[in-house]
């Protein structure tokens, strides 16, 4: 049986956190692509995805703008619900947060 050496643990957490951010930057990439494809502008759909991100709110974020789009609701509706963002300003505002602005 063979142990792992603090340092082998080191490195080996190093490269999960790695994997993990890429994977995290490659999703954020997906839905902002998504957003833009659904009507987003590109610097609104990557505003939306920081924000979503910053809420915890990111899982199925895609699925559930396009489900309240379909239902009637417009983009910057869809963002406020599912994002907690306007979309109508420069910088996100975090609803509920303690970065809120207005």
């Amino acid at each position: 049986m063979r142990f792992r050496s603090p340092r082998d643990t080191e490195i080996a957490g190093s490269t999960e956190t790695d994997a993990q951010a890429a994977e995290e930057a490659r999703v954020q990439g997906w839905q902002q692509e998504r957003l833009s494809q659904l009507g987003y502008r590109p610097e609104t759909a990557g505003r939306v995805v920081r924000a979503a991100w910053l809420d915890g709110e990111h899982t199925d974020l895609v699925h559930r703008i396009e489900d309240l789009v379909q239902r009637g609701a417009t983009l910057d509706q869809a963002a406020r619900i599912v994002a907690s963002v306007r979309i109508d300003f420069e910088e996100p505002v975090l609803h509920g947060g303690a970065c809120e602005a207005g």
